[in-house]
């Protein structure tokens, strides 16, 4: 099976496992940046049987050439693993050759906020209205941007102080209105 055609498969089953569209689209970026590269080494399309170990270790050093960090090196190893773990379960290949590759290690940065009087202050010097009710409900719910961009009036029931959340969903028979509330 060509690579190219691998990895749509394998997007195909990440969207039925309903993993989110970020993880599918990161997850297909990574991967086609990888066919990208093995393809310009092998001057061609490229077979799943023809990619050896070397190949995917050159991916990651070109990575390392280009900048990427090493917590993102660290990310696409995993990726690499996952979709040879895939491969693998469905006979596509005969081995998994990415259980070879090393491990990535990296410092954990450790997560900082804002405290309330700096989110006091930032939140002073919003003029712009829409802005400043946003970062408000952020601040005060925890929802994220891609979230509250998809708020509508009715999702908020001021009423009972609750806000409903809309999950992506691709199979909206398994999660009714595609809703849940967090």
């Amino acid at each position: 099976m060509l690579l190219k055609k691998a990895i749509e498969t394998y997007l195909d089953y990440l969207k039925a496992k309903e993993r989110s569209k970020e993880t599918i689209r990161g997850y297909g970026q990574e991967l086609n940046a990888l066919s990208l590269f093995i393809e310009q080494e092998h001057n061609g399309a490229v077979y799943l049987d023809d990619i050896e170990l070397k190949d995917l270790e050159g991916y990651l050093t070109r990575q390392k050439e280009k900048g990427s960090s090493a917590k993102t090196r660290s990310r696409q190893v995993s990726i690499l693993r996952s979709f040879y773990a895939f491969l693998f379960k469905r006979d596509l290949v005969e081995k998994d050759i990415s259980q070879k590759l090393e491990s990535i290690s990296y410092q954990e940065k450790e997560r900082t906020h804002l405290t309330p009087e700096e989110m006091e202050t930032l939140i002073e010097n919003i003029d712009h209205p829409l802005v400043k009710t946003a970062t408000i409900t952020m601040a005060n719910t925890g929802l994220r941007i891609s979230e509250l961009c998809k708020l509508t009036l009715n999702d908020v029931d001021f009423k009972k102080n609750l806000i409903q959340v809309r999950l992506e969903c691709y199979h909206k028979s398994a999660v009714p209105n595609c809703k849940e509330m967090r």
